[in-house]
């Protein structure tokens, strides 16, 4: 995850989205260079496919990830005073 900051105002909605890949935005456009022909899918230029970066001894296999009110999950944002 990167970090980022947002405004929500009251209202507002913020999702949580969570995948096992890169987000691939629908109609994702390459870049308007040719000699930087990397898919802007929606995580931008930073994908985590490079072996040297995600070695398939260490993040290859299965994660479970369980939700619903029998499991103690939570998500934690800070919440910064207007």
């Amino acid at each position: 995850m990167w970090p980022t900051s947002l405004h929500l105002t009251a209202g507002h909605t913020l999702t949580l989205d969570v995948q096992a890949h890169d987000y691939i935005h629908p109609g994702a456009v390459t870049s308007a260079r040719p000699d930087l022909a990397i898919p802007f899918t929606g995580s931008g230029p930073f994908l985590h496919n490079d072996p040297d970066d995600r070695p398939d001894n260490i993040h290859a296999g299965a994660l479970t990830l369980r939700t619903g009110a029998q499991y103690a999950s939570r998500l934690l944002l800070p919440m910064l005073p207007a």
